[in-house]
């Protein structure tokens, strides 16, 4: 039987999650995740209604099921894969160095990054305060993540959801999915800040994809209104939401974000035909332009511009986009967080998880999706890495990873449900 979320009973199911996220889960098993992940887009191609690929960045041994149709929850329609969550491995990004730090060759007690003086010892982190202004999280909001404004809020589920519909929602949260049936699709990335802005006890942003994915009555703007009334209850997140009508060309897309300007600014509609790119700065004209972004978008633009009305060509060429390594000089990076060899690591649009420490964190998953204006559908997704050891006993060996690229490709016609 399917389960459908429309309207209602939001405040009970945030309630529940606070709940199941503190003593199902535990403390222990949630660590403040700082993805790098980028994801780039279009709506309202001439030969596409929907160009989406992107990349997950993750801890590699973060369990995950790869896509699929959620039948196990008798969401048929639902296609995503699915972040199980727990993470074994000690924290690869390591911590700031102490003592001098070398940066192009210049060894320095004081780095002046972006306007930001950082003294020796934390030279590779931005202050708390000066991390609070860049995201607009006060230290109230940042204590309190039940703070938001004063904003009714539509609810994106239902009266009539069931116990057992509630049960499932203990699970299947995810970053990128499409339902065949109803033309939804939606992707997230989190937000890039201080690790002092996190909040532990905070809503597991993943369930933000699932339930806009397992909604039948509740539209784009509306889901999203609904999530950004609700900001303060989830670290920084950044959300593309949209609809594919099968009988109409143009599909209406939105994006919010709980960070920086984003936050204080109503959920933005999407322009047809324009490139996009999101990584972990807000979606904001003028903010956050990382060097991979700009380079992705350009990559993309120049893959639309030749012919594109092959499928099979142009996913390889997207496929390509995704796998570019191209790295940038210092100057060209976003504040950092990490020690500069980190902040390499982490600039490119695939990160190598040999150049992480202890190379356990990289690029796992490319994925496409494409619609074209016959409601032609490809979900292409792409694994890069497995794990294969070391045992779930053995806490202390590093990784052992089975490194090749492994391919699902599903085809269907959106609005067709069998």
């Amino acid at each position: 039987m399917s389960r459908s979320l429309n309207l209602g009973l939001y405040e009970d199911i945030i309630q529940k999650r606070e709940v199941e996220e503190h003593y199902l889960l535990g403390k222990s098993h949630r660590r403040a995740k700082q993805g790098m992940c980028v994801t780039f887009f279009v709506l309202g191609h001439p030969k596409y209604k929907l160009i989406v690929l992107g990349n997950r960045d993750e801890y590699l041994d973060r369990p995950a099921d790869r896509a699929h149709f959620w039948t196990e929850i008798g969401a048929p329609d639902v296609l995503a894969g699915v972040d199980l969550g727990h993470v074994k491995a000690a924290d690869p990004m390591g911590t700031s160095p102490k003592g001098t730090i070398t940066q192009t060759g210049v060894e320095q007690n004081v780095v002046l990054k972006s306007g930001v003086q950082y003294d020796r010892e934390t030279v590779t982190s931005e202050t708390p305060a000066a991390a609070a202004a860049v995201s607009g999280v006060t230290n109230e909001q940042r204590k309190n993540p039940t703070a938001k404004d004063d904003v009714d809020a539509v609810s994106p589920v239902s009266t009539t959801t069931t116990a057992a519909g509630l049960a499932a929602l203990k699970t299947h949260g995810s970053w990128m999915g499409i339902n065949k049936r109803t033309g939804h699709f939606v992707f997230l990335t989190n937000f890039r800040e201080h690790p002092s802005l996190t909040n532990p006890s905070a809503l597991t942003r993943g369930y933000l994809v699932r339930d806009f994915l397992m909604s039948d009555a509740l539209d784009a703007v509306a889901y999203a209104r609904a999530v950004h009334s609700d900001y303060g209850k989830y670290n920084g997140f950044n959300l593309i939401v949209g609809t594919i009508d099968p009988h109409q060309a143009a599909p209406l897309g939105y994006y919010c974000g709980n960070r920086s300007s984003a936050r204080d600014q109503p959920p933005e509609p999407l322009q047809q035909g324009i490139v996009y790119g999101m990584s972990n700065g807000v979606l904001v004209n003028g903010e956050s332009t990382w060097p991979k972004v700009e380079r992705g978008k350009l990559l993309l633009q120049q893959a639309l511009d030749e012919e594109c009305a092959d499928p099979d060509a142009l996913i390889d060429n997207l496929l390509r986009i995704l796998a570019d390594k191209t790295t940038y000089d210092d100057a060209e990076l976003p504040p950092n967080m990490y020690n500069y060899q980190v902040e390499k690591a982490l600039c490119p649009i695939c990160i190598d998880r040999s150049r992480t420490p202890n190379g356990q964190y990289g690029t796992r998953t490319h994925t496409i999706i494409l619609v074209d204006h016959q409601n032609q559908t490809r979900f292409v997704e792409v694994n890069r890495y497995a794990v294969v050891g070391p045992t779930a006993a053995d806490t202390t060996s590093l990784l052992a990873v089975d490194e090749h690229e492994n391919r699902l490709d599903f085809r269907f016609v959106l609005g067709d449900s069998r």
